[in-house]
């Protein structure tokens, strides 16, 4: 539906069937979450039909903005050492993860779009 919505968005009328199979494998590693969003940014930023790995960049983009939304870890417990408390058992104290870094891990799962980038950022040129 995303390479439709794509191929609509930018009058593309010549899409091959080989063309579309490529699209396809290559968006199969993006989370379905992302997928949507990433067709925005691409019709909102792109002049042109967005090759592969500019969709790639875009569904980056998407997935780094929807994990940001989510905050970040640390509260009143933990804020001397953030994501850690020291808990007070029979045999020591011991450090252990605090509550609000289990929570934002539980939080990044249910979004499910991984923790792993999508593609490699794209080359730069080097400096002369």
């Amino acid at each position: 539906m995303a390479l439709a919505m794509l191929a609509e968005a930018f009058s593309v009328k010549d899409l091959t069937p080989a063309k579309i199979k490529i699209y396809e494998q290559a968006l199969q590693k993006v989370p379905a979450r992302c997928l949507e969003p990433m067709v925005q940014k691409a019709i909102t930023s792109r002049q042109f039909f967005p090759r592969v790995a500019e969709l790639l960049e875009d569904a980056e983009a998407v997935r780094v903005e929807l994990l940001k939304a989510l905050g970040d870890y640390g509260c009143a417990q933990c804020e001397d050492q953030r994501g850690w408390v020291t808990v007070q058992h029979a045999d020591g104290s011991k450090v252990e993860r605090c509550g609000c870094w289990k929570r934002l891990q539980e939080q990044r799962e249910q979004l499910a779009v991984g923790d792993q980038p999508l593609a490699l950022p794209a080359p730069t040129e080097p400096e002369r």
